[in-house]
Parts: C-alpha cells; sequence; structure tokens
C-alpha cells in the first residue's frame, strides 16, 4: 500500500485506533482513539485495497457536505474505525500535504503474521520483513502511498526484547515462518 497521505489534522493517532489502543477501566479518563479519517484519491481502489488486503469490512458509505465518506472496520462490533474520504480536487485543504506517516495494524499472534504475509505474495504485493526487536513487522503502502505496518508484538517472547532502541533489522522469510522457540 504506497498511495496515501492527504488527511485531515494529525491522525498520526491514527495506529493507535486501530491498533485498538484503549484505556484501562481504572484509569480516570476512560476513552479510546475512535477512528481515523483518510482522504483518498480513488475512493473504490482505496475502499477495495483495505477490504481486499486487510479484511475490513464496509459498513457504511454516505455523502454529506459535498464528500462521500465509507465506513469500514475490522470486525462487526465497530461501526467504523477508519473512513475513508474522497478529496475533490487538488485545491481540497490539505490535499498536497501529507501528516500521515503510516498505519499499524497489532495482530494477535504469529499464526495471524503468517497469513497475512502469504496473503500479500499472493497477490504480488511489495512488502519489507522487519524485525524490529520488540515486533516482527510486514510494511507496504496502499494505494495513495500510505505506508501500512501489520506487526506481531514479540516482546514477551524468548528472543523479543523490552526495548526497540533504534534496533531494527530485516526479517528474513525463513525466520519469519520459523521462529526460535
Amino acid at each position: 500500500m504506497k498511495r496515501i497521505y492527504s488527511l485531515c489534522i494529525p491522525l498520526i493517532l491514527l495506529l493507535i485506533v486501530i491498533v485498538g489502543f484503549t484505556y484501562k477501566k481504572e484509569d480516570k479518563d476512560e476513552k479510546k482513539l475512535g477512528h481515523i479519517v483518510l482522504q483518498v484519491s480513488n475512493l473504490k481502489t482505496s475502499q477495495d485495497f483495505y477490504k481486499d488486503v486487510l479484511n475490513m469490512k464496509t459498513h457504511e458509505q454516505a455523502t454529506y457536505q459535498g464528500k462521500t465518506r465509507v465506513f469500514l472496520a475490522s470486525g462487526d462490533d465497530e461501526h467504523h474505525e477508519l473512513v475513508l474520504q474522497e478529496r475533490k480536487t487538488a485545491n481540497d485543504s490539505h490535499v498536497n500535504t501529507r501528516y500521515l506517516q503510516q498505519l499499524a495494524f497489532e495482530l494477535n499472534d504469529h499464526a495471524t503474521l503468517v497469513n497475512f504475509y502469504k496473503q500479500l505474495k499472493n497477490k504480488n504485493i511489495a512488502l519489507q520483513l522487519k524485525n524490529n526487536q520488540i515486533s516482527w513487522s510486514l510494511y507496504f503502502y496502499d494505494p495513495d502511498s500510505v505506508q501500512i505496518e501489520l506487526y506481531w508484538d514479540v516482546r514477551n517472547e524468548p528472543f523479543g526484547k523490552t526495548k526497540f532502541k533504534g534496533n531494527q533489522k530485516e526479517l528474513s522469510e525463513d525466520l519469519l515462518l520459523n521462529p526460535p522457540k
């Protein structure tokens, strides 16, 4: 996925949203990030990408304030986590300014990471495999050049580290498919 970045305001908190980051119930401010809105160059292309590549479901499409929006979520429990909004013209505010660096999705386990890896390879999507010491990640781009990261948190694995420390290494396919025990 190499293709988007004409977002509204600092939605860089986006990763946190779809990753499902929430505060603990005992925290004073009980809240979670609700959704991210991405301005995209082609609504149908982006909708198909997030559906076909990340298995997101479209829950609604609506046009208001002169723009069509598509509401997507990872499952059926949420109405939307990601909103795609097609930009009208290059004169739209923030269209030529790129605020978003990446969207990251935390995966439940190693098997899910491997499943996505195989799906991406079957779809001939260019990707990079990285060992971030605290996570194993797949990086690729959406139709508007937004970097997507799918990652498995390995901090509690025997080979995982507790801190990133800027130490990113290549992750071989063999290691991805056969992690140490």
